[in-house]
């Protein structure tokens, strides 16, 4: 009798035993939350690096750029362009194209324009994206007595490390307002020659 009832009261505690066994790993089951995805660092591509790193040189050689326009030199600013590079202030309509008139101009503004001159080109942002240099700065020139701090938007299209298109917008009025005398910037556009100023 004794050996039914302790037989009875173990198959007992062990069915309860199981029974609480499974509602615990059903409750852990159900509270258990997915592992965190492990984090992994994004490495760029190949042509992801050479794009950025052809952006860090391209707006590096920006700022050369614009550095040099400080020392007004005709031959350094040269060295920047291609013999067909396209260089285009807008509000002045019809862009320069080619080397020789972008020399014409270059020659006039350092012998006729900016004799006594101070030329400092502030770049207040700078991005690009792969070729393209986009750039707004403030053009702080003091010439013939005269100031103007003019707000620039330029964009230039780089191509093997020259400038191959050069855009500049800006308010031609406030520009004209400033300073004398007025860049015969048409002219040079069409092809007149320097003695003819």
């Amino acid at each position: 009798m004794l050996h039914k009832l302790l037989v009875r009261r173990f198959v007992h505690v062990a069915w309860w035993s199981s029974v609480l066994f499974i509602l615990g790993a059903v409750h852990l089951t159900a509270h258990a939350q997915p592992p965190e995805p492990e984090q992994t660092l994004a490495h760029p591509t190949h042509a992801e690096q050479l794009r950025c790193d052809e952006a860090v040189r391209n707006e590096a050689f920006i700022r050369d750029f614009y550095e040099a326009w400080s020392r007004m030199d005709v031959e350094e600013l040269m060295s920047y362009f291609t013999d067909t590079s396209v260089w285009q202030n807008v509000p002045d309509g019809e862009p320069l194209r080619g080397a020789p008139a972008i020399r014409k101009l270059l020659e006039w503004l350092v012998e006729d324009w900016t004799r006594d001159a101070k030329v400092n080109f502030e770049v207040l942002n700078m991005a690009s994206r792969e070729s393209l240099v986009f750039s707004e700065r403030v053009d702080h020139v003091e010439s013939l007595g005269r100031t103007i701090d003019l707000p620039v938007m330029g964009i230039f299209l780089i191509e093997n490390g020259k400038i191959v298109e050069w855009r500049d917008y800006y308010d031609g009025a406030s520009y004209n307002s400033g300073l004398p005398p007025r860049i015969p910037w048409r002219d040079f556009a069409n092809g007149a020659k320097r003695d003819e100023h």
